[in-house]
């Protein structure tokens, strides 16, 4: 998903609401998500990042089945760091 900073604060509905559309396609494939191994991570620049209207995005998490998906600001994606 591509934002600019005027647009973050609408990201969070829009994500958990295309989760949710994960989870109704993933149940009716007869699959799952495990929301405790899940993890997000915001990527942007320092801009978009750290403005005050992005902040309550930053600290907020993104949900599927009512869990939590657990945010990071650093993952090891297929053995190579990645970093915001």
């Amino acid at each position: 998903m591509d934002l600019t900073a005027g647009e973050v604060c609408t990201c969070l509905f829009h994500m958990n609401t295309e989760l949710q559309n994960l989870r109704t396609w993933l149940h009716g494939n007869k699959l799952t998500l495990n929301a405790t191994k899940a993890t997000s991570m915001i990527i942007g620049t320092n801009r978009i990042l750290y403005e005050s209207d992005s902040r309550e995005l930053i600290q907020t998490h993104f949900q599927i089945s009512g869990e939590a998906i657990e945010q990071k600001t650093s993952v090891k994606y297929l053995g190579v760091p990645t970093i915001t």
